[in-house]
């Protein structure tokens, strides 16, 4: 993990990231918990893809990114959603159905990804709750941004965002949650790469946003189809 740490301070402040030494102390005092360490390098992940994008990148506390593009200055949250136990699960599942399909010749559909049965909720409703969370942190007159990584390979996927745009668009627009209409936009970032549709970040504009997001920062963000996962 140190190593790491290091060659991320490296990295960024290569990339001209503006507070990455105030950054790697706190990602340092967290290291006696790996867990904890590697989601803040989520943070790190997010700033370096900003930044190779030709966005301005300061790293600070709360929003945990002041982002600057064109003239307009924006915020983002990053957080993190883990590897969780019914991914492992899955595998497993998914392994010994390919393994008796490729013996017999079968076509077989198998579930998986459903968190409801272990978390009580589903994968969508656990990335609307982390946007209410995140009430907070978000800028009154700024646009804001939700930054999501998920190393979840089978829980926390791509169709679960979408479900969880359309939700928090409808929360906003029906006031459900008071706070929620400062939220702008919601990136969402995978491990892997989707083969269909070659990427692995995945931009949303939330419609009903009190400051919606400008075209040209729109544009941008949809632009951006890759992040480095490693330094």
């Amino acid at each position: 993990m140190r190593n790491n740490i290091e060659k991320w301070q490296v990295v960024l402040e290569k990339a001209s990231v503006e507070g990455v030494a105030e950054f790697i102390n706190k990602v340092r005092s967290n290291a006696k918990v790996p867990e904890n360490a590697e989601s803040l390098l989520c943070e790190a992940r997010a700033a370096l893809m900003f930044r190779e994008h030709g966005f301005s990148v300061r790293m600070q506390d709360s929003p945990d990114l002041k982002l600057e593009y064109h003239g307009v200055t924006f915020f983002a949250e990053v957080k993190q959603f883990r590897l969780k136990s019914q991914d492992m699960v899955d595998e497993t599942r998914l392994l010994d159905t390919g393994s008796r399909v490729l013996e017999k010749d079968l076509s077989v559909l198998v579930s998986y990804g459903d968190t409801q049965a272990t978390e009580e909720k589903h994968a969508w409703q656990q990335l609307v709750d982390v946007a209410r969370s995140k009430i907070n942190q978000y800028r009154i007159n700024f646009p804001n941004l939700l930054v999501v990584f998920s190393s979840s390979s089978h829980c926390v996927e791509d169709a679960d965002f979408i479900t969880a745009v359309r939700a928090i668009n409808n929360d906003i627009s029906f006031r459900k949650t008071p706070g929620l209409e400062k939220l702008s936009g919601f990136l969402f970032v995978t491990k892997w790469i989707n083969v269909h549709s070659s990427r692995q970040v995945y931009f949303a504009p939330l419609h009903n946003s009190v400051i919606p997001l400008p075209r040209k920062l729109w544009d941008a963000l949809s632009k951006i189809r890759y992040c480095r996962w490693d330094p």
